[in-house]
């Protein structure tokens, strides 16, 4: 009797016919796909970390306290948590373009380089292209 072919059979030898690199980063995809929102990965953490300080705590394990130990730690869970909130209502990507959009000819190159180097963080949540405003003959930076 010869064996059935399921639907997935080809997608199997696909990837196994794949480098090995290709498909440890496919794995690294899927598992990272799974991960929630880096927001509330952040706060797990914290709640896992907390925990884990109480009770090692109570089995008399000394740790020291890192507010203490490094001041601007405060400062900078702050700065983090206000630049996911400007991120997440899209204040980032609108500011990037007004940027881009206001800028003179001769340093238009230079602006998309620099805006490019720092788009990750204000891009995982912007809108798609699709939606954005197009250029037309009364927007600031329309090609004449």
């Amino acid at each position: 009797m010869k064996p059935t072919q399921t639907a997935d059979t080809p997608q199997t030898d696909q990837q196994e016919k794949l480098p090995l690199v290709i498909r440890a980063l496919n794995v690294i995809e899927v598992v990272g796909n799974k991960l929630p929102n880096p927001f509330w990965l952040f706060w797990i953490l914290a709640a896992i970390l907390a925990v884990l300080r109480f009770v090692l705590s109570l089995a008399g394990a000394g740790v020291e306290d890192p507010y203490r130990t490094f001041p601007p730690l405060i400062t900078i869970m702050v700065v983090i948590m206000g630049v996911a909130l400007a991120e997440r209502a899209g204040l980032l990507p609108t500011a990037m373009k007004v940027s881009i959009a206001r800028v003179p000819a001769g340093l238009i190159v230079f602006t998309v380089a620099f805006m490019g180097t720092i788009s990750a963080t204000g891009t995982s949540t912007s809108p798609a292209p699709s939606s954005w405003p197009s250029s037309s003959p009364s927007s600031p930076r329309a090609c004449s």
